[in-house]
């Protein structure tokens, strides 16, 4: 069939643009006549090729919507998997995926693949919360089993939905707005999960570890004890071989909890020693943390570069800052920050 072929040519990593454009047309026409592996082959080849097709993926979720109690959870896991690699959003299959994974035996691959799915595609929706709450004590369950590719997408998941880094956002921590519902359960898997991580902490690679610190400091398991202490160390170690989206994301984690200077102090700096080097859209990012930084102490923050800059190399040098209010230290005119340094001066120190 030829789903089978995609299958077959995405399997073994082959992108043959006009041979994958050519099937496209013509399972449009018999979309309505596929099964559950043909539609879930078919989207997952698509998406592994990078063969973004919106309107046969359109026609194959329609397809799927009355076929959703024939799925394997395999195939259900796969159809999920490519939808979010392709960033196709429709409600209608997400909605009826999650009634039907509720009735499945998953397995840690397709639990982390179907949690990751949901996150990426819609990690504000309350129906992906819904599947945080279904799918989270089962990864639970079965955690010591994940591998890291798997826990690496329960961790990234979690961290789009505690996040607060949208350009309107004007809190630090996503996890407090959270119904509370949700938080509890996100909390007592991460007290499942921390052993885990502290023993597996040095290890991980950098995309699994800027997740890891993030949840632990939004959901406050990293501010006492070893795994806090695990955490500012590593976060020294490896800053300088981060790159900056980690960076940034890192750093409003901390300055969200206030639990360790030393991480801010580092963090910080390296974007000040970087700061030059930053594209526009990541000083925007800048600009949007340190916004919500103020606005969670009562105070609007300027947008002004030079100000940007001067308000993280403070971070930098005085990583007090981090701790308690930031309306203790800091006002709207920036009363206490080196607001007359320049970047040169910076980097020579």
């Amino acid at each position: 069939s030829l789903a089978n072929i995609v299958w077959a040519f995405s399997s073994v990593g082959m992108r043959h643009f006009q041979l994958f454009t050519n099937v496209a047309g013509e399972m449009i026409h018999i979309a309505h006549s596929a099964d559950c592996q043909g539609i879930a082959n078919t989207i997952w080849a698509f998406s592994t090729t990078d063969h973004r097709d919106l309107k046969l993926f359109d026609v194959l979720t329609k397809a799927a919507l009355p076929l959703m109690n024939r799925f394997k959870a395999q195939e259900l896991s796969s159809m999920l998997w490519g939808l979010a690699i392709s960033n196709f959003v429709k409600e209608a299959i997400l909605t009826a995926s999650l009634a039907a994974v509720r009735g499945m035996d998953l397995v840690p691959q397709q639990l982390a693949n179907i949690i990751w799915a949901f996150a990426k595609l819609l990690p504000k929706h309350s129906m992906t919360q819904a599947a945080v709450v279904d799918l989270l004590p089962h990864v639970a369950a079965r955690f010591m089993a994940f591998k890291y590719p798997e826990v690496s997408s329960v961790m990234h998941a979690l961290a789009r939905v505690a996040a607060a880094d949208d350009e309107t956002a004007t809190v630090l921590n996503g996890a407090l707005v959270l119904s509370p519902y949700v938080y509890q359960c996100i909390y007592a898997f991460l007290l499942v999960a921390t052993p885990w991580f502290e023993k597996h902490l040095c290890n991980l690679p950098s995309h699994i570890f800027t997740s890891v610190v993030c949840v632990h400091e939004l959901f406050g398991l990293a501010r006492d004890g070893s795994l806090g202490q695990l955490v500012e160390q590593q976060v020294i170690n490896r800053v300088n071989s981060l790159p900056c989206a980690a960076i940034m994301q890192m750093l409003r984690a901390f300055l969200s909890s206030g639990a360790s200077s030393q991480a801010v102090h580092v963090l910080a700096g390296s974007l000040v020693h970087n700061f030059r080097k930053l594209q526009p859209q990541q000083k925007e990012q800048l600009q949007q943390l340190a916004g919500a930084a103020f606005h969670q102490a009562g105070l609007q923050f300027p947008r002004d570069e030079e100000r940007l800059y001067s308000w993280y190399l403070g971070l930098a040098v005085r990583p007090e800052l981090a701790q308690g209010s930031l309306g203790e230290v800091l006002d709207d005119e920036g009363e206490g920050l080196p607001s007359t340094c320049t970047h040169e001066g910076a980097e020579g120190g």
